[in-house]
């Protein structure tokens, strides 16, 4: 541990107060952090196992959202949300739209995504 002392700084600082001649004196120390190229990166492009940030969820909920609507399909005939919202409507179809652009994220968070574990 004595690297780690040997990189603290500190500093002193002495100041008198004109009007009632007291002298105060501060010390600051300084202690680097050891960072790992983890902590170096920004906050949101860090990614770890098991830490998803809010663009993750939304995507994790949007593809259970198309899986049960497509398991609905294809076992009884039902779209729900051709039902809801009407059949080729504009809101329908961004859906849909939001939907594969989460398979999309997913299959790139997937295969892209953090191999290190912790």
């Amino acid at each position: 541990m004595a690297g780690y002392e040997d990189r603290t700084t500190r500093t002193t600082t002495t100041s008198t107060d004109p009007y009632d001649r007291t002298t105060r004196t501060a010390t600051y120390v300084e202690r680097p952090r050891d960072l790992d190229d983890d902590e170096r990166a920004a906050r949101h492009h860090r990614h770890t196992v098991g830490h998803k940030n809010i663009l993750d969820w939304l995507a994790l909920i949007l593809l259970i959202v198309g899986g049960l609507n497509w398991g609905l399909v294809g076992l009884f005939g039902i779209d729900v949300v051709s039902s809801i919202f009407g059949p080729g409507s504009t809101i329908s179809r961004a859906i849909y739209i939001a939907v594969g652009l989460a398979a999309i994220w997913g299959f790139a968070l997937s295969r892209l995504g953090p191999t290190r574990r912790v």
